[in-house]
């Protein structure tokens, strides 16, 4: 899918204000708590409009949009063209626009002495099909741990189906491949973080904006010899193998609140992007150039 940052607002008779003032969200509860902290700011500055952020899943988000259940949708991980399909299909065009950055990060606990994994190491964790051809990891032995860790057993911790962290796993580091059942499916990501600090065998993918004190990140890459971090250079050149867009989208038919259309452009402003840093996501680069912008995408 191909993002385009930058082109103009239209001003259409689909956009014209309606009469609610509440705005609704529904969708990945990466995004929404970013926006929940956007919201905060943006109403500080004496919006008094409700926004109201339901985090269910990615795979929630264009369901909502289409029932007419959302202003907006949320989304952590890139849309299948099979999606935005049956979507324009029946309700017209999506507008979906990048608003950050994350990246999947993969944690250990803080006491965990692991340098460095690769996808093909992930996949033998945490796949039930091994796409990328290693024989299955169990222990921490079989990723070359010494004593007292040799026979340890993994304890692997992920995302429930719902999430966008569940399907952006399954397309990079499974090859499309299905989970094993050993895994611990949570059913949000904080708690795949939370499991991780608690457990010293346990290995799990999450946000890395979810990073705690009890809790490692690992370096990750195609082979060991060249493996990397997630940071906003990493991320925004492509470099880091988990990095994943943060995303809203949008009937183009619906009418739209004035209120939530200057929620938008709050949320894509200099402001904006300062609150989703803060959260510890990565940003948009040359912000300037997109206040008061509407990013127009597939579907248009």
């Amino acid at each position: 899918m191909k993002w385009i940052l930058g082109v103009l607002w239209v001003l259409s008779g689909a956009m014209h204000s309606a009469t609610c003032a509440e705005i609704t969200i529904v969708g990945t509860s990466t995004v929404g708590d970013a926006l929940t902290r956007v919201a905060q700011a943006w109403r500080g500055q004496g919006n008094d409009a409700v926004v109201a952020i339901t985090g269910s899943g990615s795979n929630s988000a264009l369901p909502a949009l289409a029932e007419g259940k959302a202003t907006f949708a949320t989304v952590s991980r890139p849309l299948a063209q099979s999606e935005i399909n049956a979507f324009t299909a029946t309700h017209g065009p999506l507008i979906t626009v990048v608003i950050g950055y994350d990246a999947l990060a993969v944690f250990v606990h803080r006491d965990n002495p692991l340098p460095a994994i690769t996808l093909a190491q992930l996949d033998a964790a945490f796949g039930a099909e091994r796409r990328r051809g290693l024989n299955p990891i169990r222990r921490w032995g079989d990723l070359d741990l010494p004593e007292p860790w040799t026979a340890r057993s993994l304890m692997l911790i992920g995302s429930g189906p719902h999430g966008g962290a569940h399907a952006l796993m399954r397309d990079l580091v499974l090859n499309g491949g299905t989970f094993t059942a050993q895994m611990v499916q949570e059913p949000v990501t904080s708690s795949i973080v939370q499991g991780v600090g608690t457990d010293l065998a346990a290995i799990g993918c999450a946000s890395a904006a979810l990073l705690s004190k009890r809790t490692r990140m690992v370096p990750v890459g195609e082979s060991l010899e060249r493996v990397l971090l997630p940071t906003a250079a990493t991320c925004s050149d492509g470099t880091y193998p988990l990095a994943r867009p943060l995303i809203m989208c949008w009937n183009a038919k619906a009418l739209m609140s004035v209120e939530a259309k200057a929620f938008f452009q709050f949320v894509v402003s200099a402001d904006g992007q300062e609150v989703i840093a803060n959260t510890g996501f990565f940003p948009l680069g040359r912000v300037a150039e997109m206040e008061n912008h509407l990013p127009v995408v597939d579907g248009k």
